[in-house]
């Protein structure tokens, strides 16, 4: 019995993962962010919106590891 119950549970995650493959592509696309380059601009906007302020961090042409 054990055995027939986690088959169930496989295809309702299977279909669930098929149902979201055929309709996420019918979702509109969202408009883009627009990422700021200038901190202290993105500060003040930061702010003025209440909103947090995310930092993305990427390697340097300089170090071996990032590249």
């Amino acid at each position: 019995m054990n055995g027939t119950k986690n088959e169930v549970i496989l295809m309702k995650h299977c279909l669930a993962l098929v149902i979201a493959t055929i309709l996420l592509p019918l979702c509109p696309a969202e408009a883009k962010i627009p990422w700021m380059t200038n901190y202290e601009e993105a500060v003040t906007k930061s702010k003025s919106s209440s909103k947090p302020l995310l930092m993305f961090f990427t390697g340097s042409d300089w170090c071996g590891w990032c590249n």
